[in-house]
């Protein structure tokens, strides 16, 4: 049976869930919770300061992540977890720089570059110091704008958040804005329905997040804290935050209405956190002229008995895991990140890559191919003695005829090996390209070596037994030339790293970095050629086979 895991590491501690069955038709396998001992501390290291009022904020350094693993340690010897299970970890909003944006719509082989290009003019910090992600809606008759939600995460932050899960690294799935796995949650347990804009509010011991949501699209999330100075003041859960929870509520609402003309107006108010505060449910109630009702995370969850308070945003987490991974938000490092088992998660163009080369293979190998196949097709027909067999044919001639058609069978199976592997390859090679960066092309061809040694050997096996020989052009943007450096060279590194890549290649050669411009922005374009040898990547290399550019000029 499906299970899925989510912890969320809020402000006054670690929680757990496990569900097992379907998105539809969950099941509550275990939760676990853990307080953290100086929230103050480890939240400081973590949030987004000083994201509207100060665009020249720089980025923190990460601070030690000591601190929090002792209660990591103690969550994980509450529950038992299965070896390699996926884990879906939650963040808080106030460490995620949220923003949405419209602009029109563009097929979505050219989203990532685009979405990046117009992120730019709405962020305070550089691309290159945050780890990104979005999510993108084009709804109704109106097909020509897009709506945009975009994400940012440190990416000091997101390695600190690595090294706490160090124990699961190689199941750690996805790292998540926990207004999304609120939104989540909300639809899952049907409090708001189709169609229909609902104000989310999370509620935690000195802040709040307001989210404001319709379907699976975020249109805005603000946070609303207390803090003085990063320290928490005594009763800082009671009548201040209301007051400040009340008046940021009143103007998200007030924003959404002006700014999203002809989208349908909230309709009530979502509050998850403790569900015995009926004084702050009351005064929102009154203060906004909105019905407010007590988020029920465990509304469509069986076996959700006895459970506490505030576990919200931990099981719309592990909702992630039983659901759709179609349009998931994940703030890990691209490299990082879990190869989604969903057919429809490459980009259409990459695909589109992967069935051109597969068809210019299958024009170079046809002439082979018909030829075996019309020969085999002979000796298959209908005769009383196959080709080349007499009726008084002895046993040595027999077999080698036998050992000839063994050597045809083979070179047919090995055609049909080499066609799957080609279209294995390509598959790795767009999971492994960064998420900065995109294909122009990619060619496979069959080469020989050089050298009168090496061109003997080939000829000596079935079918020339050729190598192949791989050349990959693309781009880079990063707004920065020294980070989009860096992506190629990763880049390079992830493909030496690849098993299968290794099966089918020894030599991995970085042929060119160059500088271009796309849209009028400066980016980095590159060369890569892979081949069995030194000596076949100089004469692939050489034959200038997809050259990228024009006019650019050298990193």
């Amino acid at each position: 049976m499906a299970s899925s895991i989510g912890i969320y590491v809020g402000t006054e501690s670690i929680d757990l869930v496990t569900l097992s069955g379907s998105f539809q038709n969950p099941k509550l396998a275990g939760f676990a919770r853990v307080k953290l001992p100086d929230a103050t501390a480890w939240r400081s290291s973590v949030r987004i300061e000083g994201v509207a009022a100060d665009p020249s904020v720089q980025v923190k350094e990460a601070a030690s992540p000591e601190s929090l693993l002792a209660p990591i340690q103690a969550l994980i010897s509450k529950i038992e977890i299965p070896p390699k299970q996926p884990i879906h970890v939650g963040i808080a909003a106030e460490s995620v720089v949220i923003r949405y944006f419209q602009m029109p719509s563009i097929p979505p082989h050219e989203r990532k570059m685009a979405v990046s290009f117009e992120a730019k003019k709405y962020l305070p910090f550089k691309l290159d110091e945050l780890i990104t992600d979005y999510q993108a809606v084009i709804r109704g008759p109106d097909k020509a704008l897009m709506r945009v939600m975009f994400f940012g995460l440190k990416r000091n932050a997101s390695t600190l958040y690595e090294l706490l899960f160090q124990p699961w690294k190689q199941s750690l799935e996805s790292l998540e804005p926990s207004p999304v796995s609120l939104m989540r949650l909300a639809r899952q347990t049907e409090q708001f329905k189709a169609n229909q804009a609902v104000a989310i509010i999370s509620m935690e011991q000195d802040s709040a997040t307001i989210s404001i949501a319709r379907d699976d699209m975020l249109y805005l999330s603000r946070n609303v804290s207390i803090l003085e100075n990063g320290i928490s003041p005594a009763g800082g859960n009671g009548a201040e935050l209301l007051d400040a929870l009340v008046n940021e509520t009143r103007v998200s609402i007030d924003y959404y209405r002006r700014r999203f003309l002809g989208e349908p107006a909230v309709a009530k108010i979502l509050v998850y956190g403790k569900s015995d505060d009926k004084t702050r449910m009351e005064g929102l109630s009154g203060a906004l002229d909105l019905p407010v009702e007590q988020g029920d995370p465990f509304r469509k969850i069986a076996g959700a008995q006895a459970v506490p308070d505030g576990l919200s945003v931990a099981v719309g987490l592990a909702l992630k895991g039983l659901g759709s991974k179609k349009g998931q938000v994940n703030l890990l490092p691209p490299a990082q990140r879990v190869r989604s088992t969903d057919i429809k998660k490459p980009l259409i163009a990459e695909l589109l890559i992967a069935l051109t080369v597969i068809t210019v293979w299958y024009t170079i190998a046809s002439k082979d191919i018909q030829t075996l196949e019309h020969r085999k097709s002979i000796l298959h027909g209908k005769q009383t003695h196959p080709e080349n067999v007499r009726g008084d044919s002895n046993n040595l001639e027999l077999r080698e005829l036998k050992n000839q058609l063994e050597k045809e069978r083979a070179a047919l199976n090995a055609l049909a090996e080499r066609k799957q592997k080609v279209s294995q390859l390509m598959e790795e090679i767009t999971w492994l390209l960064p998420q900065e960066a995109w294909l122009r092309s990619a060619v496979i061809k069959e080469i020989g070596s050089a050298d009168a040694a090496g061109r003997a050997a080939a000829a000596a096996q079935p079918h020339g037994a050729r190598h192949m020989g791989l050349q990959i052009t693309g781009g880079v943007f990063a707004d920065n030339r020294d980070t989009e450096l860096q992506l190629v060279n990763e880049f390079l590194a992830a493909l030496q790293k690849n098993e299968l890549l290794k099966s089918c290649f020894t030599v991995f050669s970085l042929d060119s970095a160059q500088r271009g411009t796309y849209a009028g922005e400066e980016i980095t374009e590159f060369k890569i050629t892979c081949a069995f040898n030194a000596d076949e990547a100089r004469q692939f290399s050489s034959e200038r086979i997809g050259s990228y550019s024009q006019g650019g000029r050298r990193s």
